[in-house]
């Protein structure tokens, strides 16, 4: 399985040492895909890719959208940011299916923007309200405990319809409010969380109701060991003590900081 880490990433310039270390992470991250018809990781001109490749995303993994690291962010730095990953997906929705669209977006956490293994340890069963205040329920897949915590305090659902590979389909995405309405409140640590020249956020879609989407409710799964965590009255004791200590595990004050600016 590929390693994941919901730390956060302190490496701001991509350029020289930080750059080889990106790369080194990226390859110590990778595995060899047990899927069939997938070949052994290896590197050419400094970059990982499979040595086999496809022109569709349908044909890639988890594994492939990992490769796609550098590429997804241009800083080396994933903190707060997820909403790239979202934006990289989505640009390919008409060559996927929707069950391709749920499979990459099982890849990563909406909060710290670290990649994630998909399987009943990192999946979490949400009561997660929509913009009105109505209640979905679905599974959230995270790095650590600690983004559960955030995602209760600071996402939203709403929708957004995709023109896929089996025509439209709505879906139901994770989304906060865009922080580029005060860029000067932006932490430093999240370098990725940039606003162009409209005062818009980079690399960022936006759901049905003008949000930016971040990630993905996806659908309750049939089978009971799918799902390993039920936000409970435990998790809700553990993020009122984070909280109480300064949000000192997880990311921090970064996605808190980033999402506080135009909260939803």
């Amino acid at each position: 399985r590929v390693m994941r880490c919901c730390l956060v990433v302190r490496e701001v310039n991509t350029m020289g040492a930080n750059n080889a270390m990106m790369r080194a992470w990226l390859l110590l991250s990778s595995v060899t895909l047990a899927t069939a018809g997938y070949s052994r990781l290896g590197i050419r001109g400094g970059y990982m890719r499979s040595r086999y490749q496809s022109d569709s995303w349908e044909d890639k993994s988890i594994d492939d959208l990992v490769q796609a690291y550098s590429s997804v962010f241009p800083s080396g730095n994933r903190n707060a940011a997820s909403h790239r990953w979202a934006t990289f997906i989505l640009e390919k929705s008409a060559q996927l299916t929707p069950e391709k669209i749920r499979y990459f977006f099982t890849g990563f956490c909406p909060i710290s923007g670290s990649p994630v293994t998909p399987m009943p340890r990192s999946a979490w069963r949400y009561d997660l309200p929509d913009i009105s205040g109505v209640e979905h329920k679905g599974i959230v897949y995270h790095c650590c405990w600690p983004c559960v915590c955030d995602t209760q305090s600071y996402l939203r659902v709403d929708t957004k319809t995709l023109d896929t590979a089996e025509g439209p389909v709505t879906f139901n995405f994770l989304v906060y409010g865009d922080p580029c309405v005060d860029p000067s409140r932006i932490p430093e640590e999240a370098p990725d969380v940039s606003c162009d020249g409209d005062g818009q956020l980079e690399k960022a879609t936006l759901s049905d109701g003008g949000h930016v989407i971040i990630g993905m409710l996806q659908p309750l799964p049939s089978g009971p060991s799918a799902v390993a965590n039920d936000v409970d009255q435990r998790i809700e004791d553990m993020c009122r003590e984070r909280q109480q200590e300064g949000y000192r595990s997880g990311m921090g004050t970064i996605f808190v900081t980033v999402a506080n600016i135009n909260p939803l």
